[in-house]
């Protein structure tokens, strides 16, 4: 079983912290095997600190099964209501701009590992196919303002 946790803290347009940013503190208790961080990516925070991420996005922009509520989630920021003259991805970017969304830089989330089985002995025949690491991390990583698109610091550059 794989979980991850998110070391990037959130904050909305007010500078309130929505998220605070975490290790997987409560899977390193349970000695999940540290296997690095995932894809890092840019990530689309809205005002009020929640993310947009690219799976709702491509349903507005597709209109798939769904778009209306992520719709209705960026006209409840401000973003005015779609128009059938403007295709759905030209309007959904200028939702996205109408409501101030920023692009902040995700250096991926913590992945954890645990391995599966009734008892000692079945979980360690299970096989990871994922690199372990070590230290377990242990400080969220930190949104430098000054950056370009939100740049993170991590690590020992922090």
């Amino acid at each position: 079983m794989v979980s991850f946790a998110d070391p990037v803290p959130r904050r909305n347009s007010a500078g309130e912290l929505i998220a605070v940013g975490h290790v997987g503190t409560i899977y390193q208790a349970s000695n999940a095997l540290y296997a690095g961080r995932a894809t890092p990516r840019t990530i689309k925070l809205l005002p009020d600190g929640r993310i947009l991420n690219d799976r709702a996005a491509q349903k507005v922009r597709q209109q798939e099964q769904g778009h209306e509520y992520v719709e209705a989630i960026l006209m409840s920021l401000g973003a005015p209501a779609p128009r059938a003259e403007i295709p759905p991805a030209t309007w959904l970017k200028e939702a996205l701009m109408a409501v101030g969304a920023r692009n902040i830089r995700h250096g991926g989330a913590h992945r954890y590992v645990f391995r599966l089985g009734k008892n000692r002995r079945e979980r360690e025949r299970v096989r990871i196919g994922l690199p372990t690491f070590a230290p377990y991390p242990k400080s969220p990583d930190i949104i430098h303002p000054a950056l370009p698109s939100g740049a993170f610091l991590s690590g020992p550059d922090r």
